[in-house]
């Protein structure tokens, strides 16, 4: 594969750790325990001040100690927290047998504390400090201890029940605030007592109440289910006055928390087009809400990198400036193509043979012997199908050009619809699905509040939308129609991590049918120190994002444009072909420092990454912003 136009940023591939590594045979179907929950959000996270990791098993929440450099698990938890129901006989939403089970895990720093927040089936939202979770541990570690690993003694600090299945967690740092949505179709606000000579309290005229106490803030009811739930914790809002909601018919709400108002709802994304209105009818089962969204994030300006041009900002060869005044929204999907060492079709490899518990040793030895130079570098075949023995019904995802618009999501239906045409740059043909176009539906509340003008991305099922600071922020005018504002359009990626899968009678896991229902982008990580968003799919993968940005004229005027260029799709293909992909569900995705940066003030520059899938089965990366004697970025694929 040729090399592309700029430089990606270092991922470092650590470790393949398969469960039977760490467990006996039988293990996981006797311990019923030690399974991990399907159907829920993200279940495992990575402290930023300690070295502990978290994975949510059921109702329990295990906590490992990765080793160095590896980042490998030992076969056995250091702690286990049994946390309790806030009151007998609550009802489960997706799961009656187990109605305690946890469906987010988080962790962030309210203040200063670094905490855990759980979100259960049953309604419960449950909060634990990491400091007293880590005195645990090193009680455990004295010689004359006697207790178990199972930490009884640690406490919640704050537990509370939303009346049904609670999903949405996040957190407001300064403020000291936790937002959490619920099957109620509405998101709560805990706002927590400020020490008054410290924030706030002269500074904040439109808050409600007096913060010497904590308060309870309902904000307005939507019409659906809302997954996810964001604070801006860019220094954008330091009040903590706004917060970001999805819902699972695609809509992206902005609220107003301090006078609990609902200001603005956007809805935006690619499909069949009649009058700039969604008409996509959910057919088939996974499709029933087909723009459903599962993320939005506040984007810190400070954390776009700056690059030469909108080609090294987007990733994509073909863009010029002036291609930016002829869209409100830029169609970056085919870049997904261009992405080196990950493959369009999976082809599975042999699996390597493991050690088995009772012989592994999880010491930082190293069992790989790839380098970059492995790296594929042919040039006689086209990114998109390099090296890949494609299928006779094989489909192009994203359309004929950087800015066409994107082909049908529907992989059965309309193939009367479709016209095979011939591609000079492609062997075997690559078939034309039905064209979709891009809409957006802005609404507004009478009274608008000013909100932080940050880029805002979005993530549904499997498109991920970049929305310029304008979007949630209009003109003074109040005109929230795209096409009657002059800024840089939004960027969208659509399908990152479209891989066709040849039938496989003997791995049923790959069967499309069932795989159809996990397609969701519901595995988010945004590491603001180097500028990078990790967006997963239950499916199996995760696309690595870089945030960019760049100088581009309009109507005349020099402005910024924030745009994200898809840099890596893990696992890699080269690990797909060794056997070290999983071929189970995606259930956790974890980002923290690496260790020996661990507490750290200020910028940390080397992060690890743990991606958890069904079995116990963990995959390890290192990514890293790193520095350079001439000021430019390096980049490579590495395994150490």
């Amino acid at each position: 594969m040729s090399e592309r136009a700029f430089k990606e940023i270092p991922v470092a591939f650590t470790s393949a750790q398969p469960s039977s590594e760490r467990f006996n045979s039988g293990f996981l179907e006797d311990n019923p325990s030690f399974r991990i929950s399907k159907w829920r959000a993200n279940l495992s996270a990575l402290s930023q001040v300690y070295n502990l990791y978290f994975i949510c098993c059921g109702s329990n929440i295990q906590v490992y100690e990765p080793s160095f450099p590896k980042q490998k698990l030992s076969d056995t938890p250091v702690l286990i927290l049994q946390p309790e129901p806030s009151a007998p006989n609550l009802s489960g939403y997706i799961d009656r047998h187990n109605s305690h089970s946890i469906t987010r895990l988080l962790v962030d720093f309210l203040g200063s504390e670094e905490i855990v927040l759980v979100t259960c089936d049953d309604g419960d939202v449950i909060g634990y400090r990491t400091a007293a979770i880590k005195r645990a541990i090193e009680r455990r570690s004295q010689p004359d201890c006697e207790k178990s690993n199972v930490g009884d003694e640690v406490k919640p600090f704050w537990q509370k029940n939303m009346g049904i299945s609670a999903w949405g967690l996040s957190v407001h740092r300064e403020a000291r605030m936790i937002a959490v949505s619920a099957n109620t179709r509405q998101v709560t606000v805990f706002a927590f007592a400020l020490v008054e000579d410290v924030m706030f309290l002269g500074e904040a005229p439109d808050w409600p109440h007096k913060r010497q106490y904590d308060h309870t803030i309902r904000l307005p009811q939507v019409q659906d289910n809302i997954p996810s739930v964001a604070f801006c914790n860019t220094g954008d809002d330091t009040l903590g006055q706004f917060l970001l909601a999805t819902d699972i018919e695609g809509n992206l709400h902005l609220f107003d928390v301090h006078n609990q108002l609902l200001v603005r709802t956007v809805k935006c994304a690619f499909c069949a087009l009649v009058n700039h209105r969604c008409l996509c009818d959910g057919n088939s089962v996974y499709r029933s809400f087909p723009h459903a969204l599962w993320g939005a994030i506040w984007l810190d300006r400070r954390s776009f990198s700056k690059q030469p041009d909108i080609r090294t900002a987007t990733g994509s060869r073909n863009l010029s400036d002036e291609e930016l005044n002829k869209h409100w929204i830029l169609d970056i999907s085919r870049t997904a193509g261009e992405v080196r060492d990950a493959s369009l079709e999976y082809i599975p490899g042999q699996r390597p043979t493991t050690p088995r518990r009772e012989n592994n040793d999880i010491s930082d030895r190293s069992s790989n012997t790839s380098t970059p130079q492995s790296l594929p570098q042919d040039n006689n075949h086209i990114p998109a199908i390099a090296d890949l023995a494609l299928s006779a019904t094989f489909q192009n995802p994203w359309g004929d050009d950087a800015l066409g618009v994107p082909v049908s999501d529907d992989d059965e239906d309309e193939d009367d619809d479709e016209e095979e045409e011939d591609d000079s740059d492609s062997d075997p043909p690559l078939r034309q699905r039905l064209h979709y176009l891009p809409y957006m539906e802005p609404s507004m509340a009478p009274i608008f509040a000013q909100s932080p003008s940050c880029p805002i991305m979005q993530l549904s099922l499997r498109e991920i939308t970049l929305f310029q600071p304008h979007t949630m922020t209009p003109d003074s005018d109040g005109d929230a129609t795209p096409a009657a504002q002059a800024h840089p359009p939004e960027v969208y990626l659509r399908r990152p991590l479209y891989q066709h899968v040849p039938s496989m009678p003997a791995r049923p896991f790959f069967n499309s049918d069932s795989m159809s229902h996990f397609a969701r982008l519901s595995l988010t990580a945004y590491i603001p120190d180097i500028g990078v968003v990790l967006a997963g799919s239950p499916e199996g993968r995760v696309a690595v994002l870089s945030l960019t940005q760049t100088q581009v004229e309009v109507e005349a005027r020099l402005t910024p444009f924030f745009s994200m260029r898809l840099d890596w799709i893990l696992p890699l293909r080269s690990q797909e072909r060794s056997g070290q992909r999983p071929e189970q569900l995606l259930l956790g995705l974890a980002v923290g420092p690496v260790q020996g940066m661990l507490g750290r003030g200020g910028k940390v520059r080397r992060w690890r990454v743990l991606l958890t899938y069904e079995g116990h089965n963990v995959l390890a990366y290192e990514i890293a912003r790193p520095r350079a004697r001439d000021g430019k970025e390096r980049a490579s694929v590495l395994v150490v």
